[in-house]
């Protein structure tokens, strides 16, 4: 009824220690319920995860599967296992190029083709273009961890994703030949040919592009010297092969062309994939805080250095010539003759006496052996004898 007494709040509000003990326990009620309401998920969700707890395990949750920079070898040997594995592939191509294309063995074309060194469509060539396509790879696992380098305030690691686009151009033209459309669509459009068969419609914006991110990328991966040893080596040997492709006339035979050519080709993708190969390991490696760093290393002298030294101070020290000391000369009084008449005991003994002209003139001493009272001794002699 309206204006009448609450009689449940007056019954709880009233003092006691059967009322504060009702409190308490319909305060802790009515948290539980609320823990309970919360914690009660709907069936069906339930039901989802179970089915999804039971269809997979443990180990096939996301954060339990490898990251994409697992897939560098960071330790040495694992690098040095690669490498030989990659020079035992080049190896065995240009062994089977060779057993191929003997003019004593009757090969077929087909298998002839599928060992050819020098042909986009065999076996080198995909070998070639799987080893530039790897440094591509390489490449983008190193932008992707450099990009979070803390003082690189100039943006250096963007050199990284030009390196990986120009690998895999690189990549299509070892089986598509890009260069033969380059070559063929610059003589259709300038109606002219070029010298080499139209080798500078291709060469040109090639070098170009080869100059300009190669400079980069050797001043970005100066910090390792092996990577850097290893671009340096694909440079040279790709350097090599172009300039057999060029003067094809001096090499005498397919066979002899197919492994020079070839050869360089297959070898400077080699180079350059373990290049990427180190330097990425390089940058995971100072990522993770486990690059050692150089130090100069200090000279540390042994015990016998030490003692040598010290015997050659010594005997040094020893035969330097001790200083002589000089003493100065003292001052000798001069003797005259002595004044006649009474004088001071003081006076008597130190001043001298010159005679001019009949009367005797004392001659003063050096004033700096007489002291305060001689001299104003000497100063009364003086005036008495004027």
């Amino acid at each position: 009824m309206p204006g009448a007494p609450n009689l449940w709040d007056m019954e709880f509000r009233a003092p006691g220690q059967s009322n504060e003990r009702r409190r308490r326990v319909r305060s802790d009620e009515s948290i539980a319920a609320s823990v309970a309401m919360r914690s009660m998920a709907p069936s069906e969700e339930r039901s989802a995860r179970s089915r999804r707890s039971r269809r997979y395990a443990e180990a096939g949750r996301p954060e339990r599967q490898p990251r994409l920079v697992d897939v560098v070898p960071t330790r040495r040997l694992w690098q040095n296992v690669v490498a030989a594995s990659g020079f035992a592939v080049v190896s065995l191509l240009l062994a089977g190029h060779w057993a191929t294309r003997r003019p004593e063995r009757a090969i077929s074309a087909e298998v002839a083709r599928a060992f050819d060194t020098l042909a986009g469509d065999s076996l080198a060539g995909w070998v070639r273009s799987a080893m530039l396509a790897a440094a591509a790879v390489g490449a983008v696992l190193v932008y992707v961890v450099r990009r979070h380098r803390t003082d690189d305030y100039r943006g250096g690691y963007r050199i990284w994703i030009w390196a990986a686009a120009w690998m895999l151009a690189m990549s299509v033209d070892s089986v598509a030949g890009l260069r033969d459309a380059l070559r063929a669509g610059g003589a259709a459009e300038f109606r002219w040919t070029g010298p080499a068969g139209g080798f500078l419609w291709w060469a040109m914006p090639c070098l170009l592009a080869a100059l300009t991110i190669g400079v980069r990328l050797v001043l970005d991966m100066r910090e390792c010297r092996t990577s850097t040893v290893w671009f340096g080596l694909a440079t040279a040997v790709w350097a090599a092969g172009e300039a057999l492709r060029l003067g094809g006339g001096a090499i005498a035979g397919p066979l002899a062309a197919g492994l020079a050519v070839g050869g360089c080709s297959l070898a400077a993708a080699w180079c350059l994939a373990m290049s990427m190969s180190w330097h990425a390991r390089h940058v995971v490696l100072d990522a993770s805080g486990l690059l050692r760093s150089r130090k100069k290393k200090k000279k540390t002298k042994t015990a016998e250095s030490v003692q040598a030294e010290s015997d050659s101070t010594a005997s040094a020290e020893a035969k330097k010539p001790e200083p002589q000391r000089v003493k100065a000369p003292m001052p000798t009084p001069q003797s005259a003759p002595a004044k006649p008449g009474p004088t001071s005991a003081n006076a008597s003994s130190l001043a001298a006496t010159l005679t001019f002209g009949g009367r005797a003139t004392p001659t003063p001493p050096q004033q700096s052996q007489l002291s305060k009272a001689e001299r104003k001794a000497l100063k009364r002699e003086m005036r008495r004898a004027a």
